[in-house]
């Protein structure tokens, strides 16, 4: 409104100056024998108003031409709006619990669905074990060819272990590794999800692989925890040479580890090696309780055995096992004295 009072505006000023100015130049315009006469303002007058006609008819047909373009933008923000919300309602129902009021907000037709929605969706679906609907939404994502490889197997795996699967995760992502998809959410979810008792030889094999992307120390206790079961069995079946060979495969960190001393010294008694038994005692740190009742029925001579447990002793002072162990062997000896001194010790140690 203001752009058209400003434009009457204009042209009543325009036709009084012409009218009131008494200019005498005009403009002649022949073609043939015609030819027409026009007063310079006038025609001046004529050729703007010419050019901001033209001009504002070719912004209003610009404006026109982009009609379903703007339709278009509407269109798409109007569902981008739509599908935020949906998802903020989706989010609020799963902190809540009800995963299938959660899912049923998200879109899921595979043309309009973004990626973390299909993510969502897959999870709370596989929390409420509808696996059909889980792995159709799986083939969705990727079909989208939008993830890194690998990362399908990792998702998998992690729906699995969601799912109480947990040795069926921790086998999908070992023959990930042996067919050599080496990533860090792999590598990691496979330390995370693996059964010491039933992938010994997993740890061994890729040791130096897993300490790449997860603590060394990390890795180390599975190895250990892993090595224990297959030594227990060992042990429960006397069978040294199979000891032995467990030992000698492990890594360096894990053979220092004080759970492996006991192994050691148990494999040395069995086999007569008592020197080489007594000086590793001598070293280790009685972290291990089950190295006080091998120490115990250690075959030795009782005065190495008081020895032995007296320098452990005071190498560990507070070790209230110790304090019982060399009690007894004081008891044998007949020390009555420091029997009774070294049992209030050791109580108050409870």
């Amino acid at each position: 409104m203001f752009r058209a009072l400003m434009f009457l505006a204009a042209l009543v000023s325009a036709l009084f100056i012409i009218q009131y100015s008494g200019s005498n130049y005009h403009i002649i315009i022949s073609y043939g024998s015609e030819k027409v006469v026009l007063n310079l303002w006038f025609a001046l007058l004529c050729f703007l108003l010419s050019y901001f006609v033209s001009h504002w008819l070719l912004n209003q047909l610009g404006r026109f031409f982009r009609l379903p373009a703007k339709w278009r933008s509407y269109q798409e923000r109007k569902q981008r709006r739509d599908l935020e919300y949906s998802r903020g309602q989706a989010l609020i129902y799963a902190l809540a619990g009800d995963y299938a009021a959660a899912s049923g907000h998200l879109v899921s037709n595979h043309s309009t669905s973004v990626l973390g929605d299909l993510i969502l969706r897959a999870t709370w679906l596989n929390q409420m074990g509808k696996v059909q609907e889980v792995d159709d939404i799986l083939g969705k994502i990727q079909s989208l060819n939008a993830v890194p490889d690998g990362w399908m197997i990792w998702f998998r795996a992690y729906l699995m272990h969601q799912r109480g699967n947990q040795n069926l995760a921790s086998d999908l992502l070992l023959d990930a590794i042996e067919a050599g998809i080496h990533s860090r959410q792999i590598i990691q979810s496979f330390v995370d999800y693996v059964d010491p008792q039933r992938h010994f030889q997993a740890l061994k094999t890729h040791y130096t692989l897993l300490c790449r992307f997860v603590p060394q120390e990390n890795v180390v206790e599975l190895v250990v925890k892993a090595a224990c079961v297959q030594l227990d069995q060992s042990v429960l079946e006397q069978a040294w040479g199979s000891v032995e060979m467990i030992l000698q495969q492990l890594p360096k960190k894990a053979q220092s580890h004080p759970m492996i001393q006991f192994y050691k010294v148990k494999h040395l008694l069995a086999c007569s090696e008592v020197a080489k038994a007594l000086h590793l005692l001598a070293q280790v740190s009685f972290e291990d309780n089950r190295l006080i009742p091998v120490l115990a029925s250690a075959n030795i001579d009782h005065e190495q055995k008081l020895s032995l447990v007296t320098d452990a002793l005071l190498r560990h002072p507070h070790h209230k096992d110790l304090m019982y162990l060399l009690s007894y062997l004081r008891a044998q000896g007949g020390d009555v004295d420091n029997t009774i001194k070294l049992l209030g010790d050791a109580i108050t140690q409870d």
